[in-house]
């Protein structure tokens, strides 16, 4: 019996990997930093947004039909896929077109996009969601806490 519950454990394990797991799945996550070689960091007081009426901004969330989030803005959507080696995949990332009467100090909706399209690495850190990528030597890290 103990093999049966571990071999079916094991197999739950890896079936969410595709799409992040239970680990992932359904957590609503906020963007607290970005980090590019290029650009200084951009740091964003997630008390001073909710103050603001934007805590809900540069939010992430993902479910097992794909990603879905808030900019700033817009409600955004796309296609994800993991690996429980770290590897990501994001793709066809759609939004509604309102426009942005105001934005976060440091980070537009524009560059958010940008910055999310670019990101092939997932790693939690300190229970945080680092997600990494970049193109050629500029690497850029998104970091999220949980909300």
């Amino acid at each position: 019996m103990k093999f049966v519950a571990s071999i079916f454990m094991i197999l739950c394990a890896f079936s969410g990997c595709a799409t992040g797991g239970a680990a992932f799945d359904g957590v609503d996550w906020q963007l607290v930093e970005v980090k590019t070689s290029k650009t200084p960091a951009v740091i964003l007081d997630r008390d001073l947004l909710t103050a603001n009426g934007m805590g809900d901004f540069f939010s992430l969330r993902f479910e097992t039909t794909g990603l879905f989030g808030k900019a700033a803005p817009n409600r955004y959507f796309g296609d994800c896929t993991w690996e429980a080696t770290g590897g990501l995949s994001l793709g066809n990332i759609g939004s509604t077109k309102m426009l942005a009467f105001r934005e976060p100090d440091g980070l537009n909706e524009n560059g958010y996009f940008e910055y999310l399209n670019q990101m092939n690495h997932w790693a939690l850190k300190n229970g945080r969601l680092e997600l990494s990528g970049g193109t050629g030597n500029d690497r850029i890290v998104m970091i999220f806490r949980k909300r």
